[in-house]
């Protein structure tokens, strides 16, 4: 993508925050006001760029009159969160020691592998082959990358290359309010928004990112079908949106790599469902905490209907209607639920 097309996008992006922010209390929200802030900071990097750009100066114009509007002595509300330089460079361990655990995890898939004679999606191997391209990405360090751009120091080349993303640690409390305590992909901004208390030593959490790494192989894919703009107008709405065949086929990489990893464990009693005893038995061997039951519960009730016929061919979505049913319930109230075309486009599901 031309560094043309980069400004383009980035403004895009920040005037559709200006136009959020129009109705909204602007001296009283914080997360109006550091969406604003950021917004600032992108036209006046365009602006070092190209100082001629209209567009760049329109949108700056708009965002002072609204900061205009912020008594000089507003405080932090409660609760607020604020990106430190002591986060920013706590995250570049955070981040070595992701790799570090999606290495090991890919292993302990390989390893596993080699007797498997089985359908193997093709897509299963791909989170990891992210992260590994994404490991010399200069801007994956998102808190880092975000202060660098607040505080005009971030370099007139910055640019995230293809297939690589940013890496993100929501404190716990905040994570709560967003329901999101177990990661999220951040489409709009190509981010992995991670909990805090992320361990990269523990197979549930590591099998959570994996996940949400499926999403980013989506989205990179979907950008190139929809274009830039349209990509943008689309997740930069306002409100939120769940593609239902994204997340069914996650959802399905996410269960057969588990399956294979515990040696086909998940497949042979998947009849057994939710139980008590099936439930412990998974959180022991995943290494998951108490945090992850109701979470480990739900994943044994969406193995049910998708064992012990799985993914075994190479159609996609996969299978079992019963498990698509299962995957739409579940994100019936997370927000309007889209399906993709024909030509692999978003479209409302009816």
């Amino acid at each position: 993508m031309s560094e043309q097309a980069h400004h383009l996008q980035w403004l895009t992006e920040v005037l559709q925050q200006v136009r959020e922010a129009e109705g909204e209390r602007v001296a009283t929200d914080p997360s109006v006001r550091d969406r604003l802030h950021y917004g600032r900071s992108v036209c006046e990097q365009v602006l070092r760029q190209n100082p001629q750009s209209q567009l760049a100066i329109q949108v700056r114009t708009q965002i002072d009159r609204l900061l205009s509007c912020v008594p000089a002595s507003s405080a932090p509300a409660s609760g607020e969160r604020t990106i430190t330089h002591a986060e920013a460079q706590s995250m570049d361990a955070i981040i070595m020691g992701v790799e570090k655990g999606m290495d090991r995890l890919h292993s302990l898939l390989e390893e596993r592998m080699q007797s498997d004679t089985g359908y193997v999606p093709g897509g299963m191997s791909v989170p990891f082959s992210l992260v590994d391209h994404n490991r010399s990405n200069h801007y994956k360090n998102f808190p880092k990358t975000w202060l660098d751009m607040h505080e005009g120091r971030s370099s007139s080349s910055y640019r995230i290359g293809h297939g690589q993303f940013g890496y993100d640690l929501v404190p716990e409390r905040f994570a709560q309010e967003r329901n999101d305590v177990f990661g999220q992909y951040d489409a709009r901004h190509n981010i992995i928004r991670m909990p805090e208390g992320f361990d990269p030593s523990c197979l549930f959490d590591l099998v959570l990112l994996y996940h949400e790494l499926c999403h980013v192989a989506q989205n990179h894919s979907l950008r190139q079908r929809m274009g830039d703009d349209e990509y943008v107008r689309f997740y930069g709405c306002g409100e939120k949106r769940v593609l239902l065949p994204m997340e069914i086929e996650a959802y399905a990489l996410q269960f057969e790599m588990m399956d294979r990893v515990l040696g086909g464990w998940l497949r042979s009693g998947a009849a057994d469902g939710n139980s008590p005893q099936r439930l412990d038995a998974l959180m022991t061997q995943m290494n998951g905490k108490e945090k992850h039951r109701w979470l480990a519960g739900n994943m044994l009730d969406g193995m049910r209907a998708f064992f012990p016929h799985g993914w075994r061919d190479d159609r996609s979505p996969p299978a079992s209607s019963a498990f698509s049913r299962s995957v739409q319930r579940s994100y019936s109230n997370e927000g309007r639920l889209y399906t993709l075309d024909a030509q692999g486009l978003p479209v409302p599901l009816m």
